[in-house]
């Protein structure tokens, strides 16, 4: 798989598949189970075992070890899809029982309560069996003790600390909740399309995947605390995004997941974007994607800490996000540019030289500066597609800053020389401004706000700027992007990469982005 190192202040999270997973048989199941399986709910506790419901072959999963192992359910017979047909069958050997469709899964009781959507019924999986918790099959919408309860498409499920249980009750728009009694009472109504659910620090915390927002319920109180809704034309629809950013401005494409580590901070399993999103400190960051759908994470739907440890149930199998002590080697927490780096390699904007190195006083080339231009426009419109038809004769078709390079130049954010990209060029200071510039103006964000570079008390060196870079560098010095070192701009001195990174964050900073 593709692999994306993430820096999280002083910690970087790697990505990697679970072992691969040649299935043990626990029941005739076989391999090539395993390989088709669509991970929708996934619990981890800290002792190490791990369960998944698998919504293709209607199962849970044993993944605590190197192999998988069925825990409960059988695998039926497959339609003319070749998917295995669903049931709703309790049975008092857990091996023997049918799901028709598993689509979360919560420790409960002595237990585990599984959410089984097209059954419309609470499951209960112990060591021995499988039976019905609440409902009988029948879709609606009613409070109550067992079979009376009626759900419709129950598909999120969540513990708090006094063992009380919480459901997403999907199709009726409402949380519900079971008490250690079995008794079931509605929480909130009226979402939309709610589904995973995650209890923390006296908070649930819910995926409202119609609306594409997460939810935070504190003593019966609803708070958005991620996304921005997009109605549609239809009423009641609602288009799906996928932007970075601060939380009220990002946008997520109907998320199913969610997830609240110790330290407050929460991740999301954005759906539809083949994406794991962050959000810390009041921003949105993207902590893995997938591009060609043939790399982990696919359709991930659900997420789980434990020891540490993220866990993404995803098409195809089980993700695992580890965090890792220490970061960028070179980078101690005195520099001047340590927050900077820190922040530009979460955002993707400057990447680390290797896993644990910055190289913070490298200097910066234009192909890299095109590419770090090209990863904030992402950053902000995660639809956005860098690549262009530019022909230069040292745009070498394939390389890592070919696509970068070309937007760059069909954008006009940067001009070719004597009919050359000239990718291996140093950036100067007022080269990287004037870049910004245009870039700023290709974005309609606002250029107006100058600087006067003329007064003899501003800058010793403002007499330096070339006449093509003066009234950007007036914009960057107005805005606060560009600041000056002992009373100097320094325009022609060359950019390394910590100057770079507090430049392209102060100019997010500066429009919000």
């Amino acid at each position: 798989m593709k692999k994306r190192i993430i820096a999280c202040l002083l910690v970087v999270f790697l990505l990697s598949t679970a072992t691969a997973m040649a299935a043990d048989n626990s029941g005739g199941d076989g391999l090539a189970a395993f390989a088709k399986a669509e991970l929708s709910g996934v619990y981890a506790a800290q002792d190490g075992k791990i369960l998944a419901t698998d919504k293709w072959n209607k199962i849970l999963w044993d993944l605590s070890g190197e192999t998988p192992l069925r825990y409960a359910g059988r695998i039926s017979v497959a339609d003319s899809s070749g998917e295995p047909i669903g049931r709703y069958y309790d049975a008092a050997d857990r091996l023997q029982a049918f799901f028709l469709n598993p689509a979360a899964i919560a420790p409960f009781l002595e237990g585990y309560a599984v959410a089984d959507a097209s059954a419309n019924v609470l499951r209960y999986v112990t060591e021995k069996e499988v039976r019905t918790l609440a409902g009988s099959g029948k879709e609606g919408n009613a409070d109550g003790v067992g079979a009376a309860v009626r759900f419709s498409s129950p598909s999120g499920l969540a513990v708090d600390d006094e063992g009380s249980l919480y459901i997403a009750d999907t199709g009726n728009g409402s949380i519900r909740l079971m008490t250690k009694k079995g008794n079931v009472t509605t929480l909130v109504s009226g979402l939309t399309e709610p589904t995973g659910l995650s209890w923390a620090n006296g908070s649930l915390y819910v995926a409202e995947t119609g609306k594409n927002r997460i939810l935070k319920i504190t003593d019966g109180e609803t708070t958005v605390v991620a996304g921005r809704e997009v109605a549609a034309e239809d009423s009641g629809v609602y288009y799906g995004g996928y932007k970075n950013g601060p939380a009220d401005e990002a946008e997520f494409d109907h998320p199913q997941g969610v997830a609240v580590d110790s330290d407050g901070t929460v991740y999301v399993a954005d759906t539809l974007n083949n994406a794991v999103r962050m959000l810390k400190n009041g921003r949105v960051y993207t902590v893995a994607h997938s591009d060609d759908l043939l790399n982990p994470p696919v359709l991930p739907r659900d997420l789980t800490i434990a020891s540490g440890k993220l866990f993404v149930a995803c098409k195809g199998g089980l993700l695992q996000v580890t965090p890792e002590a220490g970061r960028f080697e070179d980078v101690k927490p005195a520099d001047w540019y340590a927050q900077y780096a820190a922040e530009a390699a979460l955002r993707g904007l400057v990447r680390g030289t290797t896993d644990t190195t910055f190289s913070p006083d490298m200097l910066t080339t234009r192909a890299q500066f095109a590419a770090m231009l090209g990863r904030l426009h992402t950053e902000t419109d995660g639809s956005a597609v860098i690549d262009g038809s530019a022909v230069l004769e040292d745009i070498i078709p394939g390389t890592w800053y070919a696509s970068s390079a070309r937007w760059a130049v069909d954008n006009q954010i940067i001009l070719g020389i004597d009919g050359k990209f000239q990718p291996s060029g140093n950036l100067t200071r007022e080269q990287a401004v004037v870049m910004l510039w245009r870039y700023a103006k290709l974005t309609r964000l606002n250029t107006a706000v100058l600087d006067d570079l003329d007064m003899a008390t501003s800058f010793t060196d403002s007499g330096d700027i070339s006449d093509w870079a003066f009234e950007a560098m007036r914009w960057a010095v107005g805005t606060g992007i560009l600041q000056g070192a002992d009373n100097a701009l320094l325009p022609g001195v060359q950019t390394n990469r910590a100057q770079i990174a507090a430049i392209l964050l102060r100019f997010m900073d500066v429009f919000g982005l």
